[in-house]
């Protein structure tokens, strides 16, 4: 049997179920008596090199991204070397880009589903890796001008409210139009690693007089601004970026890394662009 995440070109893959046990603890003994299944749950991730391929997947989490609508997707099989199975009603939850110099940009998606279930079938057989994937060569991080980087990490975060169950039935429960809930504020937040000549921006962090923290203002300002990654399998942008961590460090006479941490503010759909993407 072909291992295969549907038809996806994947890197690997996570499933996970688990019934939600309920135990009586009995008065008359030390012992547990009885034990049932109570909630059904099921989660997974799976990791790729970004494709084109995946830009499909991109669409399904950044639908509704800044509405808060997740509408789930009906279902995917995951396949093994023996064995098959089907996730349904399942939704992604998370997603991450990464890129690093002598890598490829990497996503990663997490997702919650309903159920899964043993499937039938002897392997996906139409994976394809013929799409060419984008190298860190080809990749520029622009953050109010060119900067040099040796690494970033984007997360994209929307929380599914995966405590909604009611009483007659052990499944996740969807609102009356079959979408799940959303229980928090979508996010978006990030990391870049800037190269050993880079330092305007990890000093934008840090005051420089009293006057930037007044105790009476309404604003503490942060340093940012607009982040553009640029690379061969299309563009990422996020419009408001504000950096709110950095660090830098250096052991014996290598060299000195400086990591920025950043948070995002998002007012609608087109503060942010993701490679093949739509978001709403």
């Amino acid at each position: 049997m072909a291992r295969g995440f549907g038809s996806l070109p994947v890197t690997g893959v996570s499933l996970n179920v688990n019934r939600g046990a309920m135990a009586e603890e009995a008065f008359g003994i030390a012992t547990q008596p009885v034990i049932y299944g109570g909630t059904y749950s099921a989660s997974g991730s799976f990791d790729a090199v970004y494709r084109s391929d995946l830009d499909t997947e991109l669409n399904t989490f950044f639908g509704g991204f800044t509405t808060g609508v997740v509408t789930p997707s009906a279902s995917i099989i995951i396949y093994d070397d023996v064995a098959a199975y089907t996730v349904t009603k399942y939704a992604y939850n998370s997603l991450e880009l990464k890129g690093a110099v002598k890598d490829f940009l990497r996503v990663s998606m997490g997702f919650i589903a309903q159920k899964a279930a043993a499937a039938s079938g002897s392997g996906s057989g139409t994976v394809s890796y013929t799409n060419a994937p984008s190298p860190f060569y080809n990749t520029t991080i622009d953050i109010g001008g060119a900067v040099k980087c040796s690494a970033f990490s984007i997360k994209f975060d929307r929380p599914i409210d995966t405590d909604n169950f009611i009483l007659g039935s052990s499944l996740l429960q969807t609102t009356s139009d079959g979408n799940y809930l959303q229980n928090g504020a979508s996010t978006v937040t990030g990391s870049v690693t800037m190269a050993n000549s880079e330092y305007s921006n990890f000093t934008s962090l840090m005051l420089d007089s009293d006057s930037e923290a007044p105790a009476t203002g309404n604003t503490n300002p942060l340093g940012g601004g607009e982040l553009t990654i640029t690379c061969s399998g299309g563009t990422i942008t996020l419009a408001d970026c504000k950096f709110n961590e950095g660090s830098v460090s250096a052991q014996g006479r290598n060299r000195f890394d400086k990591t920025i941490s950043f948070m995002c503010a998002v007012e609608s759909a087109s503060d942010i662009t993701c490679l093949g993407a739509t978001v709403s």
